[in-house]
């Protein structure tokens, strides 16, 4: 039973993410951005409209792209896979000119957004004249408009930053020797992780353990610590027999 319930919502995922990725897109707008990066301008333009902007009916799509970036901006919007799947949209706004000329024949209102300087790049790009052209910058703007001759107005990134967290800056430093309670940092760090405390933990020491979490760092000892403790938020002490307390 077990196994056929596994099997019947295995299939389920396949029909959902099949009927997500090829049926007709129908939406007020599309953004289409070929390739989707772990990191970069793009990405965060994307998130800032998506999460801005998300009653507004909106879909994005793209050719490539980074899990996590899927996953953050499907709590906004929707999120789709190029499958050369038919669309009907109101506007299309494309993110490099390689979209606008892969996405072209879409019939709808076309607005391509400039992200770079374009001075750098290898050719000049050629836009038709019922594209209308934003840029996120100045620089953008005026390198664009040098090159092709066009009519390129500015639209700065609508960013949206939730008040951020501070990083907790930690510092331990001990020898690792078992009295020393090196175990009592491997609780500290796990404590962390499960509580989403962003954070950075130095641990000055001859005998470093395995951790996987790359805010941990192992530190050669060293006889200046006072220098990386007026650097710290917390010292921690984990020892079991510590007298200078």
């Amino acid at each position: 039973d077990v196994m056929i319930q596994k099997e019947k919502e295995r299939e389920k995922k396949l029909l959902e993410e099949y009927q997500k990725n090829h049926f007709p897109i129908e939406c007020n707008v599309l953004i289409y951005s070929q390739d989707i990066h772990i990191i970069g301008g793009i990405e965060t333009w994307l998130y800032t409209i998506a999460k801005k902007y998300n009653d507004c009916d909106i879909v994005i799509m793209y050719d490539t792209a980074d899990e996590k970036q899927i996953k953050r901006l499907e709590q906004y919007v929707k999120v789709v896979k190029n499958v050369n799947q038919s669309i009907k949209c109101n506007t299309i706004i494309y993110s490099t000119v390689t979209a606008m000329e892969s996405k072209y024949d879409v019939e709808a209102r076309k607005i391509l957004t400039i992200h770079a300087d374009y001075k750098f790049q290898d050719y000049i790009p050629e836009v038709p004249d019922d594209v209308e052209i934003y840029a996120v910058s100045k620089i953008a703007r005026d390198s664009f408009a040098e090159l092709t001759g066009k009519e390129v107005k500015i639209l700065y990134n609508p960013l949206s930053v939730d008040k951020p967290q501070k990083v907790l800056k930690i510092v331990v430093a001990s020898r690792g020797s078992s009295e020393k309670g090196f175990d009592n940092v491997r609780i500290a760090i796990r404590k962390l992780q499960d509580r989403g405390r962003p954070f950075l933990m130095l641990i000055f020491t001859d005998l470093p353990f395995e951790c996987d979490d790359k805010r941990v760092i192992f530190m050669d000892p060293t006889l200046d610590i006072i220098t990386w403790m007026y650097w710290a938020d917390w010292i921690f002490n984990p020892s079991y027999t510590e007298a200078y307390l």
